[in-house]
């Protein structure tokens, strides 16, 4: 499961431009990226999720694996 936080909506918006609904496109692209493997180890404990389509973005996640959760912070 894919969590998409206000912060990241905001942050992916300024990056992206005409998008009409930005939560399910983050996360459709953030699950891609994520089984191609595309997964970096973060700062802090968070994982870095670069997108397929476009290398320079990069999304900061959480991995809550307890949960089967992955969140999106940024």
């Amino acid at each position: 499961m894919i969590t998409v936080t206000d912060h990241a909506v905001e942050r992916y918006l300024q990056r992206v431009r005409g998008v009409l609904d930005a939560r399910p496109e983050i996360a459709g692209r953030v699950r891609a990226a994520w089984e191609a493997g595309r997964v970096e180890e973060g700062e802090r404990g968070a994982v870095n999720v670069r997108d397929i389509e476009r290398p320079d973005l990069v999304f900061v996640c959480i991995h809550d694996v307890p949960r089967g959760e992955l969140v999106v912070v940024t």
